[in-house]
């Protein structure tokens, strides 16, 4: 782990995440049909006219909605106007000093001398690279960082420590939440019901999968705060994670 990097990370999240953080794309822009889908009648402004205007709408948090879209990114520098990154991606913008990489820049002719650069997998693998360069982490303990499924940590923190994350939520609760409020349904009813079944289930199961938009940015500062001092523990092996008791200061 690369510590220093780390820090640096943690920093511009908690600085910037409110309106920059979102967990749905590595790189993407959040216009206002994105809001609108979610919260019609919400006025999105773009970002740089929200930083002059001074504190967010407290209902505003960027990791809530869903881009439609990636973002092309033929700019010379990272998170103009309305651009939001998932963890990967602030990681990678601040490797590469917030300039955007040639072989993300289809105006640059790095771009297409890369033959697989329009694949998505491609663009993923590369930009998880590079994050795992700069944070000093193994493929197996990115994945574990920057995905909702399989042994993800966003995973186990919500089986595990729910009451300290309660934000954290499954797909399932989230579409069930939207099920309450537009059909008649007993909602305590349902949420006993699903919670006596997911509790028969490990939490590395495959119906278990984090819902994106509840992972928001003072929850991943949180965690990323807890790795850098080594209470959370994220191995490569599948499903290797540990949690440690907080050190003191004679620690």
């Amino acid at each position: 782990m690369n510590k220093e990097n780390f820090k640096t990370l943690i920093s511009e999240i908690e600085t910037t995440g409110k309106y920059r953080f979102n967990m749905f794309a590595y790189i993407s822009d959040l216009s206002q049909d994105d809001i609108d889908d979610f919260d019609y009648g919400f006025e999105f402004k773009t970002l740089s006219q929200l930083e002059k205007e001074g504190p967010f709408d407290n209902k505003f948090l960027a990791s809530n909605y869903e881009p439609n879209t990636t973002n092309a990114l033929t700019t010379t520098n990272i998170f103009n106007c309305n651009t939001v990154a998932c963890i990967a991606g602030f990681a990678m913008a601040l490797q590469n000093n917030w300039k955007t990489p040639n072989w993300l820049n289809p105006s640059s002719d790095d771009f297409h001398r890369n033959q697989d650069a329009y694949e998505l997998r491609s663009f993923s693998n590369r930009i998880e690279n590079e994050s795992n360069k700069f944070l000093g982490l193994k493929t197996e303990q990115g994945d574990k960082l920057y995905y909702n499924r399989g042994d993800s940590i966003w995973k186990f923190l919500r089986y595990y420590e729910y009451l300290r994350y309660p934000s954290l939520k499954w797909e399932w609760e989230q579409q069930q939440e939207w099920e309450c409020n537009h059909y008649d349904i007993d909602e305590q009813a349902l949420r006993s019901n699903n919670w006596k079944r997911y509790r028969s289930l490990s939490w590395t199961d495959e119906e278990l999968d984090i819902d994106f938009g509840s992972i928001n940015y003072i929850t991943a500062a949180d965690v990323l705060t807890r790795i850098l001092n080594e209470e959370i523990v994220i191995g490569c092996d599948y499903g290797d994670i540990k949690i440690n008791p907080p050190k003191t200061k004679q620690e």
